[in-house]
């Protein structure tokens, strides 16, 4: 291969130099430690006890060198490289640091599974050209990046040479920052930053697994006793068999919670844990206190803020628009209010209502709310919606029962004009068993909510609205501190199940049929058949090989005899998509050979 020619340049250089700065191709130590600074800051937040670095092309071990110069994180170092030279050197400057002989080129999968760690950085590796050429430096970056991304569980960092500079040196290799991301985001996802603010004619690129503010969270694997930090075995965990085995906390979890509950004996009516859960929940989304208001399940949710937002339907306006490629519950939330619901069509991009075609409905002026969902808590526009409701003054809901990490990971923002509601179920990524909330940045409506909750009152026993009976009950909430507490953990689980279904997916050339969320946690994972034909195929597939699947949403809420008679619009984006959409097991214990098991015969069903 034509990166050994680089290789066999590095070589000589440490030969000649050792040690010093000039055997990497440095001119002077400062430079080369400002590169260290500013790579180790891939791990800035990680509060994790121990984090496993990889580090590739390591060279003699100076990356080690200044790790160990610095008051640092504990770190657990491996160091790899093809060069033997470069090798012999760092383990007799660093007797007890981990190198390892190592080809990231040439290597099989399951050599490159035992790289497995945290982060990862390159280091220099992508910047002199030497002998190669641009186009088998590219080759070089994308393959490495790539095998890279397949083993680590929350970074990499690597850098290149900058374009802005005076003049340009034709040894060295300079992508620039679009050539960067265009390669990436199919890679990787949307996490990503490049740096360029360390003086050095070069810049890094930092990628994560995970929103950023969001990471240190160990990885998970589970004995079916509660939850335990570490790296998931690929020979445990539960198998496809179910196509959602949800995981709540366990008993030893919420033992001290329920016995407080029996020491004060309040059971529902927002006692004093389903207060604690409340302002838990608007911390944990970083908002204003009492933002949140919990509810006895996401279709209460739903009913209670349509009442609070648009009052019950009338009968000047008493449709209710929505999408029929939703779960039955939004429905049942609208007639809950008094709505008529009325189905429209979605967008094929976003699998979401459009606000722009429903300006211009016929029957606008017969609607007295829109229930947007966030399809499989996939985040929609609210800036969209809010201009919107701003045009046509039709309030809005947004039904995001699934987008719970979502919003945390502000991929879907919450404002005081459209109020948002989430379901807690048990098979949520989080869940208290039977639940809901709905989130808003306005106090005042927050209050109205809290009414329509509770029989339209609040603070007195007079009944100012027709509300429902919907609250949360305290052992639900014991469940949802229990999971907060949890979180991390469990999030951590349902971000692993999405990157090893890409990961197989890759590797099949299917990971642009196969939708999983890798920067925020989903408990959806859908394979998108090319053809209805397709899709039987694969339907019988999975079916013969014992691997559960669902229609999430059936074939659209209008297919469904219980609303076959409530008016809609001509449905064929809804009736095309939803037999091609299918679901596939998830679980944040779902083994690795499980999901390899599921890929593979989706492979074989369509070639």
């Amino acid at each position: 291969m034509a990166y050994l020619k680089a290789a066999d340049r590095y070589d000589s250089h440490t030969r000649a130099y050792g040690e010093r700065a000039n055997g990497a191709d440095w001119l002077n130590q400062t430079d080369r430690e400002a590169r260290f600074e500013v790579m180790l800051d891939l791990l800035e937040g990680d509060v994790s006890p121990h984090i496993d670095l990889l580090d590739v092309a390591c060279g003699a071990g100076d990356m080690l060198g200044y790790i160990l110069s610095k008051p640092a994180p504990q770190i657990r170092y491996h160091g790899i490289d093809n060069s033997a030279a470069a090798l012999k050197l760092a383990r007799t400057r660093f007797s007890g640091g981990l190198f390892s002989e190592f080809d990231l080129a040439r290597a099989s999968d399951d050599q490159i599974g035992l790289l497995s760690a945290d982060y990862g950085v390159v280091n220099g590796l992508f910047t002199i050209k030497g002998p190669l050429s641009d186009d088998e430096m590219w080759f070089l970056l994308r393959h490495t990046i790539t095998r890279l991304w397949s083993v680590i569980r929350s970074g990499v960092a690597f850098n290149v040479m900058s374009r802005d500079v005076e003049s340009e040196r034709t040894d060295l290799f300079r992508p620039s920052f679009d050539e960067l991301a265009q390669f990436l985001h199919p890679i990787v996802g949307r996490n990503i930053v490049f740096r360029a603010d360390y003086s050095l004619h070069e810049y890094t690129c930092f990628a994560f697994k995970q929103p950023r503010h969001s990471r240190g969270a160990a990885p998970i694997s589970m004995d079916g006793s509660g939850f335990n930090s570490g790296e998931p075995s690929k020979e445990r965990g539960v198998g496809a068999d179910t196509v959602c085995r949800p995981l709540l906390p366990n008993a030893s979890d919420l033992i001290a919670d329920l016995r407080s509950i029996d020491k004060r004996r309040w059971y529902s009516n927002w006692g004093e844990l389903n207060r604690a859960l409340e302002d838990g929940l608007c911390a944990h989304f970083g908002f204003a206190e009492r933002g949140c208001v919990t509810a006895s399940s996401g279709t209460d949710a739903i009913t209670a803020a349509l009442i609070a937002v648009a009052g019950r339907g009338t009968a000047a306006r008493p449709y209710c628009f929505m999408p029929s490629y939703t779960f039955v519950a939004t429905a049942v939330a609208a007639l809950n209010a008094g709505y008529t619901p009325y189905f429209v069509d979605m967008n094929p991009r976003t699998l979401a209502l459009d606000p722009e075609t429903l300006v211009s409905h016929r029957a606008l002026q017969r609607a007295g709310a829109v229930v947007v969902v966030a399809p499989y808590g996939k985040p929609v526009d609210a800036a969209k919606w809010k201009r919107f409701l701003q045009e046509t003054g039709v309030p809005v809901v947004i039904d995001a029962a699934a987008s719970f990490d979502a919003i945390a990971s502000k991929q879907l923002a919450v404002t005081a004009e459209i109020p948002i509601a989430i379901s807690l179920h048990a098979t949520k990524v989080f869940g208290v068993g039977e639940g809901g909330a709905v989130l808003s940045s306005d106090a005042e409506f927050a209050q109205r909510c809290r009414r329509a909750l509770n029989f339209g009152m609040l603070g007195d026993r007079r009944s100012l609205l027709a509300g429902i009976n919907g609250k949360l009950s305290e052992y639900h909430a014991a469940v949802g501190l229990a999971e907060l507490r949890n979180w991390p953990k469990k999030r951590a689980g349902f971000l692993r199940v999405a990157e090893s279904y890409w990961r197989a997916a890759y590797h099949k050339g299917l990971d642009n049929q196969i939708l999983a969320e890798r920067g925020w946690a989903s408990s959806y994972v859908l394979y998108a058949a090319t053809t209805a034909a397709t899709a039987t195929a694969a339907l019988g597939k999975l079916s013969a090989a014992g691997i559960d699947h669902r229609y999430w949403y059936g074939r659209g809420v209008h297919q469904e005899p219980g609303f076959a008679d409530f008016p809609s619009d001509v449905l064929s984006i809804t009736e095309d998509l939803s037999v091609r959409l299918i679901g596939l097991p998830v679980s944040i214990d779902l083994a690795d050979s499980a999901i390899n098991r599921v890929i593979d015969v989706l492979a074989e069903a369509g070639s």
